[in-house]
């Protein structure tokens, strides 16, 4: 006998604070390219991945771990939080990992922010913020960056003096745009910030910058706050998912482990992220080469007039010389996979690749730019 198929205006639907969320778009992915034109040697700079790859005993580490793959990993990750926390000088009851720093977005804003409360953002950033809180069913402020992708500092003091946001969001190097928010200015937005606000502060892309982590001026300010890492970007170890946090106190952890799904990290993932971080010599070569041939686009792209950000991370941030479906395309077409970002007409965002990779892009666009 079938089942009775009740209207739709009976059926259970998913809440509605669902349908103001745009959902994550990731780049184009070279198979997607391969199905369009064809090509076998598309090379991919739309995610922010590491072109050299993670340290080989990270590699080795990994694999011997999926040797004991049929059983379940440490759901503590107490090895690797003992492991980040000797290597940072952080009390290992302060520090959180999960599958990517995406994830440590998610449970922060499900642990602090009730329905109607309200996060405070500066567009265009990181879109996972906006997401997870609205998820939460939380309400967004948003102060827009300035012509330059700054943060507008006395804007957004006078927001969380005025509006007291529940949260607030800072991501230094932004994403997509590059661009780092100097120490004072971080300051200045700590100091008008009430301690009934949390503050999630993103640093994925601090390994790339040279003006240090912002953990010192949060311990200062005194209130609960997240600070987010990834093994995904300078330790190349994207396909692992690995995220870390740094909390005000063990009080966010606990919340967390409330929270969060029980084994979130896998056993290979924990075991290839404590060799990476042992392996700081690979790291250091790597980051180094991505800043050399970032400030290389920077000077070329200069040099053909193409306007870009101030990036400080392990990418590009760049203004299309031409219509961006055309300049798009013709990257496409001669088999380099860029990110249009639709935050202001004409950008999109290259990841530093490989010099060989890089030279093929500029002289793509040097030729768009004539």
């Amino acid at each position: 006998m079938l089942a009775k198929v009740e209207p739709l205006s009976r059926r259970a639907r998913a809440r509605a604070a669902l349908a103001a969320i745009a959902p994550y778009e990731p780049g184009m992915t070279p198979a997607r390219a391969r199905r369009r034109f064809g090509r076998l040697d598309y090379v991919k700079l739309s995610s922010n991945e590491n072109p050299f790859g993670p340290s080989p005993r990270a590699i080795a580490a990994a694999a011997e771990a999926l040797g004991a793959a049929n059983l379940y990993p440490d759901s503590t990750s107490g090895a690797l939080r003992a492991a980040l926390g000797g290597r940072l000088g952080v009390s290992i009851d302060r520090l959180a990992v999960g599958p990517g720093s995406e994830a440590l977005i998610d449970y922060f804003f499900r642990a602090y922010l009730s329905p109607g409360e309200a996060l405070l953002l500066s567009c265009p950033t990181f879109p996972s913020y906006e997401i997870f809180a609205r998820s939460a069913g939380a309400m967004i402020i948003d102060v827009p960056r300035d012509d330059a992708f700054a943060i507008d500092v006395a804007a957004v003091r006078a927001a969380l003096i005025a509006r007291r946001p529940r949260a607030l969001a800072l991501c230094t190097p932004n994403n997509p745009t590059g661009n780092a928010t100097a120490r004072a200015d971080l300051a200045a937005i700590l100091e008008a910030t009430d301690h009934r606000t949390v503050v999630l502060m993103d640093e994925a892309y601090a390994e790339f910058v040279d003006q240090g982590s912002a953990l010192d001026l949060l311990q200062a300010w005194g209130g609960v706050f997240l600070l987010i890492r990834t093994f995904s970007k300078a330790y190349g170890l994207a396909g692992l998912r690995v995220g870390y946090g740094i909390a005000s106190d063990a009080d966010v952890v606990d919340a967390f482990d409330r929270l969060r799904p029980a084994f979130n990290l896998t056993g290979a993932s924990q075991a290839g992220a404590i060799a990476a971080l042992a392996d700081q010599d690979h790291l250091l070569a790597g980051v180094g080469a991505i800043i050399a041939e970032r400030e290389r686009m920077h000077a070329a792209l200069d040099a053909m007039g193409v306007t870009h950000s101030a990036s400080e991370a392990n990418f590009v941030f760049v203004r299309s010389p031409g219509p961006i479906e055309t300049v798009f395309e013709r990257l496409l077409a001669a088999g380099l996979i860029a990110r249009p970002i639709r935050v202001r007409e004409g950008w999109f965002r290259i990841t530093v690749g490989a010099p060989a990779d890089n030279d093929r892009v500029l002289a793509e666009l040097a030729a768009l730019a004539r």
